[in-house]
């Protein structure tokens, strides 16, 4: 009985190709150990097939008896120092016309596809200067030279860093960014590869072909709204007026160490690099305070939002309604016809849909679900936000919300014993007020330019007085109401000090 299974030592065919193939796309890695075991590869066999070609067509002993003439200077010829005996030697052997031709036979094919490749790299990459393609390939290929460094101190690229192979082609390379920064490069298979500051030099070496798909700054952003606007459920454009932000790359709470003061997460980075739209990552967070302030907008009427509804009122309100209905329901006959025979009484009334003023400053910092959740899943954190002004087009109907409101908090502060005792007597303050420069001083000035003597003007505004305690006794004598001794005795002394006056100019009383 046969196994189907093919044994490790299968020789076949398939097995056979399947292991070239494997064993060429390993040579063909663009990574740095590849790259230098290739170019070790081409320099060793180019170095060793010259020197068989020689060993073969010349006397190879000559050249070692020249580097033993080094040591031993009797073997040198007797017109020759041991310098240039070793020099004619090696000029023989190695530098004949026979071997600089076969040298130049197999390095004049490698320059010349090495210069056809350059070309055609600075076509299809549209490169200006031909020595950055022959670069590239050179340390692609064969990591000759050394591997260049690209240094991340900023979000945006210097126009320097712009020209350089790593923009323009990709890798491969060194990359060494700040801490402030995460680099993430792509890979020839689109394989994402991230990069911070503290990894080992091997980790942040790039393969051939990588391209820079972000910089992303870990640090604490700021952003200012001039203006969002959204309109209302009932259709009433609002504007918000001076909204600021402060948020990051989401890193969790807590000691940080001093190596890496911003932590970031590779699923946040990712995040941050293929699910964002537009150019730069910040907009991610930007987009989502605005759609969810938009949308809070749409989702209530202007009233609810402008209006200054706290929880003291939606309280005295529910109360309010509850008592009437109940009040309401020990009367059978005043019921609507489909409860005059149901015992229970009706569902209490919903509250008030109103939005209490705390909760629209502080909106965006009471979010427990949706908010944190949707800026989670973008790799964001909010860390605070002034919700700024909000304001309307309409003029008119934000006075009428502004006097109402106004009203409202009068209403809410007058109810206190204290602060009613303080208004009377702040209107009473007023009314003396009014009564000594409207009354008193107006009359003064009327009755001095129709020619008025002092004594006249006197009595003149003695009498409006006497006119003015008269009319109120009459007002509260017709309420049923007890005169105040108080009235009483002060127009007692006016019709004193007006009948001293008349005795004074020589009246007669009946």
């Amino acid at each position: 009985m046969t196994s189907s299974s093919s044994s490790p030592f299968d020789f076949s065919l398939e097995q056979i190709q399947r292991w070239l193939e494997q064993l060429i796309s390993r040579m063909l890695r663009l990574d740095h150990t590849t790259s230098t075991l290739r170019g070790l590869f081409v320099v060793i066999s180019f170095a060793g097939f010259i020197f068989i070609y020689t060993a073969v067509r010349h006397p190879v002993g000559e050249v070692g008896k020249a580097l033993l003439g080094l040591f031993v200077p009797a073997i040198v010829p007797r017109d020759m120092t041991s310098l240039q005996f070793l020099l004619s030697a090696m000029g023989n052997t190695f530098f004949s016309l026979d071997v600089l031709l076969m040298a130049a036979a197999l390095g004049l094919p490698f320059l010349l596809a090495l210069e056809f490749a350059t070309l055609y790299q600075s076509d299809i990459y549209e490169i200006a200067q031909t020595s950055v393609s022959r670069r590239f390939i050179l340390q692609s290929a064969f990591a000759i030279p050394r591997y260049d460094t690209l240094e991340i101190k900023d979000e945006k690229l210097t126009p320097e860093q712009r020209k350089s192979p790593f923009i323009q082609i990709g890798g491969p390379g060194i990359v060494k960014p700040n801490p402030e920064f995460a680099v993430v490069f792509e890979r020839l298979d689109g394989n994402p590869h991230f990069i911070r500051a503290g990894m080992s030099k091997k980790e942040r070496t790039l393969q051939g072909f990588e391209r820079l798909r972000r910089i992303i700054d870990v640090r604490d952003h700021t952003f200012h709204y001039d203006k969002i606007i959204g309109r209302t459920k009932d259709g009433i454009k609002i504007e918000i007026q001076d909204v600021n932000l402060l948020f990051s790359i989401w890193r969790q709470s807590g000691n940080t160490p001093l190596n890496n003061p911003y932590p970031a997460h590779l699923r946040d980075l990712y995040w941050l690099t293929y699910q964002q739209a537009g150019e730069h990552w910040t907009n991610a967070m930007t987009e989502l305070v605005e759609e969810h302030l938009q949308r809070f907008i749409q989702s209530h009427t202007f009233s609810e939002i402008l209006s200054a509804v706290g929880e003291p009122e939606i309280r005295r309100q529910v109360e309010l309604e509850s008592t009437i209905q109940r009040i309401a329901w020990g009367q059978p006959l005043r019921r609507p016809l489909r409860f005059i025979y149901s015992p229970q009484m009706p569902q209490p009334l919903p509250p008030p849909t109103f939005v209490p003023r705390p909760q629209l400053s502080n909106f965006f910092r009471s979010f427990t679900q949706e908010f944190p959740l949707a800026a989670r899943q973008r790799g964001l954190r909010l860390e605070w936000i002034n919700v700024g002004t909000w304001n309307t087009t309409h003029p008119i109907l934000l006075d009428q919300h502004i006097e109402a409101w106004r009203l409202t908090s009068e209403n809410m502060t007058r109810s206190s014993p204290r602060v009613l005792d303080e208004i009377r007597n702040q209107a009473r303050l007023q009314t003396y007020q009014r009564i000594i420069q409207q009354d008193i001083f107006l009359a003064i000035s009327q009755l001095n330019r129709q020619g008025y003597k002092p004594d006249q003007v006197c009595y003149e505004i003695l009498r409006y007085f006497e006119a003015q305690l008269s009319k109120m006794i009459a007002e509260v004598s017709s309420q049923g109401q007890v005169v105040p001794t108080r009235l009483i005795t002060a127009r007692q002394c006016i019709h004193t000090a007006l009948e001293n006056f008349l005795s004074s100019s020589g009246a007669t009383f009946l």
